[in-house]
């Protein structure tokens, strides 16, 4: 009995520091993010059946909180479902035009989520809407001669954020998943990067990625806990 004693004592002993019984860690607490989804209403003209298209819009949901729970315990969950007309603009002046084309302004559009935002009782405001968003700017353009002269362009937007706002919209189509999940680490002040990562902008939907790089993934598990504080919001 002796002998059975000691070579338990001795296996003990030489057991590696790593091995020995030690105290759980405390696991990190799920942190639940409230959404109100809003519905532009040119694009609900298009859908069948409504409780089937806020079924999609959930799903896209629940693939963004997978990837969020996994990296940084953060879920998401939909309070409420609204239709809203988004604010558009004509790009043109001739009213007697029959091809009159309304577009749509990010920046406008986010504001006009955030200020319905405001006014509801979830953290953050998303806005699904059926169309591509525009900025237009002029770009200086320089020739070899040196003589430079102003271009008009456009820049395209199919998703868009603002942290301070609360507030985020996104382009319903194939890659919504992405959009979403992409413009959802924006409100946790995530920014682009040149890496091959989702908040790479030129190729997280080319490429279907849906992992962090090593800075976003610092800079959103020290904001998951922050405050929608809604006074920022004009």
């Amino acid at each position: 009995m002796l002998h059975i004693l000691l070579a338990a004592l001795a296996l003990f002993f030489s057991m590696p520091s790593h091995a020995l019984p030690q105290e759980d860690k405390p696991s990190v607490q799920i942190r639940n993010v409230s959404v109100t989804v809003l519905l532009d209403q040119i694009l609900m003209y298009g859908q069948k059946d409504r409780s089937e298209f806020e079924s999609k819009i959930r799903k896209i949901f629940e693939t963004a909180s997978h990837v969020f729970k996994k990296n940084f315990s953060i879920t998401f969950s939909i309070d409420a479902f609204a239709l809203w007309y988004a604010p558009a603009y004509l790009d043109t002046y001739d009213f007697f035009d029959p091809s009159l084309y309304y577009e749509w302004n990010p920046h406008l559009v986010l504001s006009e989520i955030a200020y319905i935002g405001k006014n509801n009782s979830s953290d953050i405001t998303i806005g699904i809407i059926h169309r591509t968003m525009y900025i237009h700017k002029e770009l200086e353009i320089e020739t070899l001669d040196g003589s430079k002269f102003l271009i008009e362009t456009e820049e395209p937007y199919i998703g868009y954020a603002n942290a301070d706002k609360n507030a985020a919209i996104v382009v319903w189509d194939e890659d919504s998943e992405h959009v979403l999940t992409h413009e959802l680490s924006h409100l946790f002040y995530a920014g682009h990067t040149d890496e091959k990562s989702l908040m790479n902008e030129t190729n997280y939907l080319e490429d279907k990625l849906m992992y962090y790089d090593d800075e976003n993934w610092q800079i959103i598990m020290e904001n998951r806990l922050r405050k929608f504080d809604k006074s920022f919001i004009p």
